[in-house]
């Protein structure tokens, strides 16, 4: 069985479907429990006990991305990020310069 941690928030809040879906699965899943933006060392303290996030804006990392099977990013318009992060853990380099310094900022 999953467990699904959801780093985003609220989530939920106006829709309820995702939710209800997550739990019609039999899915397992914890609301961001510090109820704020986490910041990389919080979300990798948290995500150990978990195989997927539905993240936002927080810092998605390799050392947030070591131990998770599925990220889901919530956010419009920054889905590259987990792309680049999984080129970058599997060797490939199809990097464009411009999404190689976006990756390098995040990683400092």
């Amino acid at each position: 069985m999953f467990k699904v941690l959801i780093t985003t928030i609220p989530f939920g809040d106006k829709n309820s479907l995702p939710l209800e879906m997550l739990e019609e699965a039999n899915i397992k899943y914890l609301i961001n429990p510090i109820n704020k933006k986490l910041t990389e060392d919080e979300l990798i303290e948290l995500v150990d006990d978990f195989d997927v996030i539905i993240a936002g804006t927080e810092p998605i990392t390799d050392r947030v991305m070591s131990n998770l099977k599925m990220i889901s990013h919530v956010v419009v318009g920054l889905g590259w990020i987990v792309w680049i992060c999984w080129q970058h853990k599997n060797g490939e380099s199809r990097f464009s310069s411009r999404q190689m310094r976006q990756y390098q900022l995040l990683q400092s």
